[in-house]
């Protein structure tokens, strides 16, 4: 008797095409888009298992406790954003053109959903002691972006306390302008405000000139 396939079965050749599920990114990926829609506070573990499809189970697999999700979605944001730093376009040209691309892909960054999530749980968790990890995560991750700008922004003629002020000043300005821009979404002459940011940054990177 001829045995008929199924219809719910993927022929052996077809599933060797088939790329793994990486479910764990899938998860991520699936809060940061939850958050970014509707808030940190709103979204619940129910929801997060509807849009991903997977079982709570496997949300719980992958992240036993809601801490591991929290920071392994600021993991993420971190190692972005030292990839984008770590272009060679980074490590050419005058002071002056390296801290202007700096600007540039930090302010893109900055307009990403990964770090808008980002920001928005550290600041929705940020009187939780339960979040020391988190902490402890930025701390090392602080750390090393500042040891590789340093790289980057050779020729700064500052110590190490002036070059993290000056650092903190672009990194603070920058999500000024960006939640400034959520509140204003037509605000104007937004290159000029990078440019007057870079040259602000400049002049403190030369402080001791």
């Amino acid at each position: 008797m001829k045995k008929t396939q199924s219809n719910n079965v993927i022929p052996i050749t077809q599933a060797k095409k088939l790329k793994p599920v990486n479910t764990r990114k899938k998860i991520i990926d699936a809060y940061i888009e939850l958050i970014t829609k509707q808030g940190f506070s709103a979204t619940t573990h129910k929801q997060l298992a509807e849009k991903t499809q997977v079982s709570s189970s496997t949300i719980y697999h992958h992240f036993a406790k809601k801490t591991d999700l929290y920071e392994a979605l600021i993991d993420r944001a971190h190692k972005k954003f030292l990839t984008l730093i770590d272009d060679e376009d980074m490590f050419a040209g005058t002071l002056e053109t390296r801290v202007s691309l700096l600007v540039s892909l930090s302010w893109d960054f900055f307009q990403s959903q990964l770090y808008l999530a980002s920001l928005e749980i550290r600041i929705m968790t940020r009187k939780d002691p339960i979040m020391v990890g988190a902490a402890e995560l930025s701390e090392h991750y602080d750390t090393k972006r500042t040891q590789r700008l340093r790289q980057i922004l050779v020729g700064a003629n500052v110590n190490d306390r002036e070059l993290w002020e000056a650092l903190t000043y672009g990194h603070t300005t920058l999500i000024g302008l960006c939640h400034e821009t959520i509140r204003k979404p037509k605000l104007d002459n937004i290159d000029s405000y990078l440019w007057r940011i870079s040259r602000n940054m400049v002049k403190m990177l030369k402080s001791a000139d």
